[in-house]
C-alpha cells in the first residue's frame, strides 16, 4: 500500500466532517479576524483622516486579517500532522531499540505491543501502536494487514517503511522477535555511520 498524501492524512485526523471543520474553525477564525480588525480600526481612530488605519490601509486590514486568520485555521491540521511526523521520527530509534531488547526475552508480538503502547514517553508512537492493536483486537485484522493500514495513514515516512517491512517479514514467516532484532541492528548501524561521519 502506498502512503496517503499529507493533506489526506490531515483530513482523516480531523475526526469531524470537513464541512463542520470549515464552519466551526475556518469560519470562526474568519469572524474573529474580522472582529479584531474592526476593533483595531475603531480603537485607533476609525477610517477618518489622521487615524492610524485611514483610507486604504483600513480597508486592507479589514480584508487581510480575516483572510490570514482563515488560512491559519486551514493550515493547522497540516501543521499538526507534520508535528506528529517529527515526533515519531524523533523517537523512532529508541522505539526500535526497545522493541529489539523486548524481543530478546522470547515474548510474543502481542506482549511487545502491550508493553510499548503503555509507555507514555513515546507519545505519537504509542498512539500509532494503539491503532495497530485496535485493528488487531477489535476488528480482528491480522497483524500484517493492521500494520499496512496504519502505515498508509501514518504521517511519518520512516514509520511507514518500518511497518511495511514488519508486515512483509511476518507474512514471509519470519518470527517477529527475529525481525525486531534485525531492525535494532540496522538502526544501530545507521547511527554508528551517522556518528562516524559527523566526527570526520
Amino acid at each position: 500500500m502506498e502512503r496517503m498524501p499529507m493533506w489526506q492524512i490531515a483530513i482523516r485526523r480531523l475526526e469531524m466532517p470537513i464541512s463542520r471543520f470549515l464552519t466551526l474553525y475556518v469560519g470562526g477564525a474568519f469572524a474573529m479576524g474580522l472582529i479584531a480588525s474592526l476593533a483595531l480600526i475603531f480603537l485607533t481612530g476609525g477610517l477618518a483622516d489622521g487615524a492610524l488605519f485611514a483610507g486604504v490601509s483600513g480597508i486592507l486590514l479589514l480584508i487581510l486579517l480575516p483572510i490570514l486568520a482563515s488560512l491559519g485555521a486551514i493550515a493547522f491540521p497540516m501543521l499538526e500532522v507534520t508535528r506528529s511526523a517529527n515526533m515519531i521520527e524523533r523517537e523512532m530509534h529508541m522505539f526500535i531499540t526497545r522493541m529489539g531488547i523486548l524481543s530478546l526475552g522470547e515474548v510474543g508480538a502481542q506482549t511487545i505491543f502491550d508493553i510499548l503502547k503503555q509507555m507514555r514517553d513515546y507519545g505519537e508512537l504509542a498512539s500509532e501502536v494503539q491503532r495497530i492493536e485496535t485493528l488487531v483486537d477489535k476488528w480482528n485484522t491480522s497483524l500484517p494487514e493492521a500494520a499496512r493500514i496504519v502505515a498508509q495513514q501514518s504521517p511519518s515516512p520512516l514509520w511507514t517503511d518500518f511497518l511495511d517491512r514488519m508486515a512483509f517479514s511476518i507474512e514471509a514467516g519470519q518470527p517477529i522477535d527475529e525481525f525486531m532484532r534485525s531492525e535494532q541492528e540496522t538502526v544501530a548501524e545507521q547511527y554508528n555511520t551517522l556518528y562516524d561521519t559527523r566526527l570526520e
